[in-house]
Formats: structure tokens, C-alpha cells, sequence
């Protein structure tokens, strides 16, 4: 099976998720690698196959579908092989084909608001867990957060149906280290959304788990990746070697 990744993501400290489409049936994939997760390592800039707009050869793949997550797989590590990667303007054709004007036509019905303005649906529900979206309006980028350690991002937008703050885990828009915010890489998303720059947005559901004591468990909308349309191929390795360049040149940054 060959995928092209669309959805490379941070998830907590040291750890990443990666997820595709089929090149032959335009399906997502979430590949998972046997006994392990995956990690920094596994990213192209780190000597591994994944990044953005990169193909990848998964070899044979076993399914573990279970709901919403369907398009959860696994393999072995030594099956990966990287062969490339798309064009930037067959990457981005292929984001404008694959995306959806309705997050409920990504999720299904089930997917509703929760909390303050948090969408989820209820643990076991949901007709799938990834997709692409193209938001209604202007998106609208936050550093939520005091402490450089502790900020994280917050999209707000939606679809027509749907208004939400979700959290973002772009690894764009994140230092080497997978958790550090990247002053630079979030200064130019914030200018590009507020021009109105053409947004195509990956997004996906979390695992399960309850935000607060009194909340039940709920699968949470997350934003996994903003894609600009004059640089939606930008890669990690390129994101994160200019990161470093100008962290060399002007000191660390502050973001907010």
C-alpha cells in the first residue's frame, strides 16, 4: 500500500501521530507500527520516512478498525520505505479533492458540541477520524497560554454548522523538540489566515478521554494540520532547518 501524508502531527512530548491517503483509492490511512508508537525519530528531518507530502510504501498492512478510528492499520518497521513525494501542485490538487465543506460529512451525524466550544463525538461513534476540511470565512489562530513551555494553539472557525476553538498540533508550527512553539512558523500562519490566504484545514479525532472529572469520555475534534495553498508542501525539514537558522541568527523567540 502506498500513502501520500497529510496529517503529520505532534501528540504529547517526544511522540507523533502520521496519517495518509491511498494513492489508488483516496482513502485515509493512520498507520501504526507493531508494539511501538511512532516518534520523533520516525520524521523525515530525524532520518525517517515521514513528512509532509511525502509517498511512503507501507508493504502489507493488517486493519484494526474500531470506532471512529477506521482507518487505524499496523505493520512492521522494516516495511517502511519512502519513495518521494508529491509535486507541490499535485499535493495541493490532491488536499482541494480530498477536502469537505461539512465537518459532519467528514464524522457523521454524531459529531457535536461539547463544552465551550469543543466538538467531540461519544466513545465508539463517529464514521471515521480523519479527514480534510475548507473552512467557511477567515480561521482565526490563538497562543493560548503565559509560560513559552505551556502555550498551545487554538483554531477558531467553522463550517456553517459548526463554530469551535479546537486545539492544532501542526509540527509546522512547532520547534525540533515536538512541544515548543515556533515564534516564526505562528507569526506567518496568523498573517496568512488574516489576509485570507486559501486554507485547506487536516483535521482529525483524538483518542478518547474526558476533558473534565464530570465529562464523559468523548473522541475530540482536533486540527492536526494547516495547509496554505502557496505552501502546503512545505516540509518538516524544511520548516525546522529555518527555525534553526534564525533561533542561531536572533535568539529564541517569543510567541504571544
Amino acid at each position: 500500500m502506498r500513502i501520500v501524508i497529510t496529517h503529520p502531527s505532534r501528540m504529547r512530548a517526544g511522540y507523533v501521530g502520521v496519517a495518509g491517503v491511498d494513492l489508488e483509492t483516496h482513502r485515509y490511512v493512520r498507520p501504526t507500527v507493531w508494539r511501538r508508537p511512532l516518534g520523533l525519530e520516525d520524521v523525515a528531518p530525524n532520518g525517517g520516512p515521514f513528512d509532509v507530502g511525502a509517498v511512503v510504501e507501507l508493504g502489507d498492512v493488517r486493519p484494526t478498525p474500531r470506532r471512529p478510528a477506521l482507518e487505524d492499520c499496523e505493520l512492521e518497521p522494516g516495511a517502511i520505505v519512502e519513495q518521494g513525494s508529491l509535486p507541490p501542485g499535485e499535493y495541493w490538487a490532491l488536499l482541494r479533492r480530498l477536502a469537505r465543506p461539512k465537518l459532519r460529512g467528514i464524522f457523521g451525524g454524531p459529531l457535536r458540541h461539547h463544552g465551550s466550544r469543543g466538538v467531540a463525538v461519544e466513545e465508539g461513534a463517529g464514521i471515521a477520524s480523519l479527514g480534510c476540511l475548507a473552512p467557511r470565512g477567515r480561521p482565526r489562530l490563538y497562543v493560548i497560554g503565559r509560560d513559552d513551555d505551556a502555550k498551545v494553539l487554538r483554531l477558531h472557525f467553522g463550517d456553517g454548522e459548526l463554530d469551535l476553538f479546537a486545539t492544532v498540533t501542526d509540527l509546522r508550527l512547532h520547534q525540533e523538540d515536538g512541544a515548543t512553539l515556533d515564534p516564526v512558523a505562528v507569526s506567518d500562519a496568523i498573517t496568512r489566515l488574516s489576509s485570507g490566504e486559501k486554507v485547506i484545514l487536516s483535521v482529525g479525532l483524538s483518542r478518547t478521554f474526558a476533558r473534565t472529572p464530570d465529562d464523559p469520555p468523548a473522541h475530540w475534534l482536533i486540527v492536526n494540520n494547516l495547509h496554505f495553498e502557496s505552501t502546503a508542501h512545505r516540509r518538516l525539514a524544511d520548516t525546522w532547518a529555518r527555525s534553526s537558522a534564525v533561533a542561531k541568527d536572533s535568539g529564541a523567540g517569543r510567541v504571544g
